[in-house]
């Protein structure tokens, strides 16, 4: 095995354990890609066709409405990334993925994984649990950022009330 591969394996484990058949005929897909800071994963209108996986660096996901971005997401060492809803649903990506400094990636083809599902009853299940652990960690920021405006606005409206 690449030693590459090693933290990649460790992160997919720990959703769920692989047998070695499995990560044999899903390590055979992995390609290791370098990046340097500016490029992108992706960009707005266009097909998402991998999922990466972060050895070393980071990326900025955001999108552009009017000429102004906005930040949705960071993703540092030891994290996927992708556009997702562009990788089930096949229609162009609403977001960009910005490389901020040199990465190492794992790329992980769509066609792989496909074929993984298809062939291991156990890829699939680690897919659903690591889609659920990315929503619930996008739903926890969300909710964190909604209290977070919540707090801000009550001390407004206590204020003004005070006054």
């Amino acid at each position: 095995m690449e030693d590459n591969f090693l933290p990649i394996k460790n992160a997919i484990c720990h959703f769920h354990p692989l047998k070695n058949d499995e990560w044999e005929v899903l390590s055979a897909g992995l390609i290791v890609k370098n990046f340097n800071k500016g490029d992108f994963l992706i960009r707005q209108s266009e097909i998402e066709n991998n999922i990466y996986f972060i050895n070393k660096g980071g990326t900025r996901s955001f999108f552009i409405r009017v000429r102004k971005d906005y930040t949705v997401d960071f993703q540092f060492e030891g994290d996927f990334v992708t556009g997702y809803y562009s990788l089930i649903t096949r229609e162009p990506s609403s977001i960009n993925i910005e490389l901020l400094e040199r990465t190492q990636t794992i790329v992980l083809p769509l066609k792989v994984l496909t074929e993984v599902y298809i062939n291991y009853p156990r890829g699939e299940k680690i897919g659903r649990l690591m889609a659920e652990f990315q929503y619930l960690k996008r739903l926890k920021k969300k909710w964190t950022s909604f209290l977070r405006q919540q707090k801000k606005g009550t001390r407004r409206c206590w204020k003004k009330a005070r006054n």
